[in-house]
């Protein structure tokens, strides 16, 4: 995994990042209290009609039922505090609210958490455990790329449909080579050890 304020590579035991010193207790004592969110879409910006919010949680459903061991949820915040960019907020967030299920420390946690920010205009998302020896920082990037110019463009339901149509994309093709971490039994095995190797080198 990748310190999520300086990006340098670290281990998931590691209480505190080597690099730059960030840790979820000094996230807390700059961030103060977890704001109250729900899993799913907790559209806390209020940039969603009741349209737009219908047809997120549709296909958050669809996701689930594509990969059932996965559970994502969308939050839409209006900034963030100073002092923390984007990524590092989103894993507080992943750690520290409810939005995500009771975390597993041995790697057994296939949360995902996509932010969106309407004061800056971007996304943001964090991975559990579980997925990030096989989502990394470039299947993140370009996840996240497929819905940038609609958000850029104000159109932020669009943006988040963009998004999660290119995450199913990407789970999609890294089950091909690894259906056992998503539960996919009738999907067939193909180099799954290089797969997953393929996946950690970013």
């Amino acid at each position: 995994m990748h310190c999520p304020y300086c990006q340098v590579r670290v281990r998931e035991s590691d209480p505190i990042c080597a690099s730059c010193g960030i840790s979820l207790e000094k996230a807390d004592a700059m961030l103060g209290a977890v704001p109250r969110l729900v899993s799913g879409l907790s559209d806390d910006a209020g940039l969603m009609s009741r349209r737009d919010s219908r047809r997120i949680h549709r296909e958050l459903r669809e996701t689930h039922v594509r990969f059932r061991q996965v559970e994502v949820s969308v939050v839409t915040l209006d900034g963030i505090p100073a002092g923390v960019n984007l990524p590092t907020y989103t894993f507080w967030l992943f750690n520290r609210s409810d939005v995500v299920r009771k975390l597993d420390t041995d790697g057994r946690n296939y949360d995902i958490l996509l932010t969106i920010d309407a004061a800056g205009r971007n996304a943001a998302m964090t991975v559990g455990y579980g997925l990030e020896p096989l989502v990394g920082k470039r299947h993140l990037r370009q996840i996240l790329d497929a819905g940038q110019a609609h958000l850029a463009a104000d159109a932020y339901a669009a943006g988040v449909l963009m998004i999660l149509e290119k995450l199913r994309e990407t789970l999609r093709e890294i089950a091909l080579g690894t259906p056992a971490a998503f539960a996919l039994p009738d999907t067939p095995v193909v180099e799954a050890k290089s797969m997953a190797e393929a996946a950690l080198d970013f």
